[in-house]
């Protein structure tokens, strides 16, 4: 797959970062509290995923 020069709209970095949070804090919360290991990892997984989209 081709890689663009062109930067990404900060706005959508932004909008992606948010919605990644959204989704990431509840499998984490969900996890701690069952206790259950792979809803606390899949929320890792997403947030570690913020900082990479951040980056891009």
């Amino acid at each position: 797959m081709p890689r663009s020069d062109r930067r990404r709209n900060p706005r959508t970095s932004r909008r992606t970062a948010w919605l990644l949070i959204a989704i990431a804090l509840p499998l984490m919360v969900a996890g701690i509290a069952v206790p259950n290991g792979l809803l606390i990892a899949a929320g890792l997984i997403l947030a570690g995923l913020i900082g990479i989209s951040d980056h891009r």
